[in-house]
């Protein structure tokens, strides 16, 4: 006899810093309560891509969600620098941890709106202590997701990210460079960057440094571009064109300090 199973719930795990909003570098880890029920009920877990699928078979999924259990998994994130790039996930790793759930979301009534957390993306409202949460044990799991099963539940719950806003630096430390007049870095937005700020490297070479104005969104594939003119003067488009367009952000390089002690982001320096 041949036995049907029904994909009756997928989770989606997205990241607005990728081109196609996919995250793929992950676990999804029951606890060994879920992972016992599954078992009992022959649920098939299976993991693609950035998604998280469940299959059962067709004649046991209506008493299956009728259970109203709730399920919990452990959320890792295998790319280790996640958290270079990822908003809202700045926590105490050791007394604090994402809660992530299909059931308290201030918004989990409204029709189409299938997130497992507060907002429309992870963020600080999502962190709980960890000592909140029985049998969420302290490992180095990003978030703790519980997905309550009832009858008619969204066939799709989303995770979403947000990508990092950072301060953008640009250090110059080419000398054919260092030697051009009235340097200055325009952004996307026809704005310029703070500078030129002549610096002094821990190796005494010089430097001069741009500076964005406001935090940049960071993006694998951002909409616009920077770039270097020479003989700049300021409310004039008469410059001259030296780098038609400079490099974007490498997230495995990004400093933890702030250029205004007020406001918590990070800025990336970029060297060329």
């Amino acid at each position: 006899m041949t036995t049907y199973y029904h994909n009756f719930l997928t989770l989606r795990l997205q990241h607005n810093y990728f081109a196609d909003q996919r995250l793929i570098g992950f676990e999804f880890m029951p606890d060994p309560v879920t992972q016992g029920f599954l078992s009992k009920w022959g649920v098939i877990v299976k993991q693609r891509s950035n998604k998280v699928r469940f299959l059962a078979e067709q004649e046991k999924l209506d008493k299956l969600l009728h259970t109203h259990l709730k399920l919990r998994f452990l959320l890792k994130i295998t790319d280790v620098y996640f958290s270079n790039y990822t908003h809202g996930i700045d926590k105490d790793s050791s007394k604090e941890i994402l809660y992530l759930n299909n059931t308290s979301a201030e918004n989990s009534g409204k029709v189409g709106y299938n997130n497992l957390h507060q907002d429309d993306f992870v963020g600080e409202k999502d962190i709980q202590e960890s000592t909140a949460l029985a049998h969420a044990p302290l490992t180095d799991a990003v978030a703790c997701v519980d997905v309550q099963l009832y009858p008619e539940m969204p066939a799709d719950l989303f995770i979403k990210f947000r990508a990092k806003d950072t301060y953008w630096k640009y250090i110059l430390i080419s000398k054919h460079l260092l030697e051009l007049e009235s340097l200055a870095v325009i952004g996307d937005n026809n704005e310029p960057f703070d500078g030129p700020e002549e610096i002094r490297l821990p190796d005494k070479q010089r430097a001069v440094v741009f500076k964005s104005v406001q935090p940049i969104k960071l993006s694998q594939n951002p909409s616009g571009f920077n770039k270097l003119v020479e003989n700049y003067v300021a409310g004039s488009t008469g410059y001259s064109l030296v780098i038609r367009r400079l490099p974007v952000p490498n997230i495995n390089q990004i400093s933890c300090a702030s250029p205004n002690p007020n406001k918590q982001f990070t800025h990336s320096e970029i060297f060329i």
